[in-house]
């Protein structure tokens, strides 16, 4: 268990806090209501929240950019509990994906630990990575697009 996870904050007998079972199987809603990442083992953050899961190596996760990505510095960060978790559960590259964009950004569990920064502001302590250290795939067509202009009418 991570040191700096609050167990007053945590389900306790896999029940949530208002004593309803609490489902471990994929697919079915944590215990804040969301519905959980499908498969996998479920990866809490420090507050006991389901932020990702564990699928063949891999640390899933999806957010939205406009919310959840550092603005200064540009990089993607990860609550430290988390990733101490889901390397336990046999993580060695974590994948974000970016629900408004479509873009994947995927780095190995050990260059977030040699490269990675950790802070805290004001939501437990995080490691983040710069957005340059992520090797990004997919997503929207950024750039110019090149419009079709319109057939002519009676030709």
């Amino acid at each position: 268990m991570c040191e700096w996870r609050k167990a007053a904050t945590l389900p306790r007998g896999g029940q949530t806090r208002n004593g309803a079972a609490n489902a471990h199987s994929p697919g079915h809603y944590s215990p804040s209501g969301r519905k959980r990442q499908e498969g996998g083992k479920a990866v809490r953050a420090a507050n006991g929240r389901v932020v990702g899961s564990v699928q063949r190596g891999v640390l899933r996760k999806s957010v939205k950019a406009s919310r959840h990505q550092l603005r200064t510095p540009r990089a993607w960060a990860l609550d430290v509990c988390s990733l101490d978790e889901a390397e336990r559960l046999g993580a060695r590259v974590v994948s974000i994906r970016d629900a408004e964009s479509g873009t994947t950004y995927t780095a190995s569990c050990a260059l977030i630990r040699k490269r990675g920064f950790v802070f805290n502001r004001r939501h437990g302590h995080q490691i983040g990575l710069a957005l340059e250290h992520w090797r990004a795939t997919g997503g929207k067509r950024s750039g110019p697009v090149q419009l079709a202009l319109p057939k002519e009418v009676g030709a």
